[in-house]
């Protein structure tokens, strides 16, 4: 390169540091500014959500306020079991079965109170009933029982026909009924 014109060399000694500067904005300014550009869609979206949380929070003391009176009012005190002992809570889930059973024509065989469970303020309480009815019976049966006052609610049904009627027509044969019905509690606060 000592051949070369000096003119010529400030050219190459410019197109050198245009090579450069280029390489530096490519390897340097992009990944800058494309990291400057990610955390600025990160702050806002953080943003976004913490004026979503900050509505929240504002509208929590109504909210609760909400809940407490809603469960003040009067449509959910029929669908507890009466206050009281777990014992008298078994005794009007029985009442419950019992007429739900005779008023259908089935027959009740079994009652058989399950062990209780308490959490968040309720009570549990459980029964393992075995009866027998027709189709038409059982399907009243399983009626009350799921539309009832007290609520009830009706768990690991099991339902065959009994042993020795494989023939004649499915809707006059004595189905026997296993299930568990379930009612709850509320537990006085204190």
């Amino acid at each position: 390169m000592t051949g070369a014109a000096p003119g010529s060399r400030r050219w190459m000694a410019l197109g050198l540091l245009l090579v450069v500067l280029l390489a530096a904005v490519v390897l340097i300014v992009l990944p800058v500014a494309g990291l400057v550009q990610d955390t600025a869609a990160r702050a806002e979206a953080a943003q976004d959500q913490l004026a979503r949380l900050e509505l929240v929070a504002a509208r929590r003391q109504a909210l609760e306020a909400e809940l407490a009176e809603l469960r003040k009012t009067a449509p959910m005190t029929g669908l507890f079991l009466p206050p009281g002992s777990e014992g008298q809570g078994s005794a009007a889930l029985q009442d419950l079965v019992k007429q739900a059973v005779g008023s259908a024509g089935a027959t009740l065989i079994t009652m058989q109170t399950l062990p209780s469970a308490t959490e968040t303020g309720y009570r549990r309480v459980a029964l393992k009933v075995l009866l027998t009815a027709d189709t038409p019976a059982l399907q009243k049966v399983l009626h009350a029982l799921e539309s009832a006052r007290p609520a009830s609610v009706l768990e690991n049904v099991y339902v065959r026909a009994r042993n020795g009627q494989a023939g004649g027509p499915s809707i006059d044969r004595l189905l026997e009924i296993n299930l568990e019905v379930v009612g709850f509690q509320r537990l006085a606060a204190g």
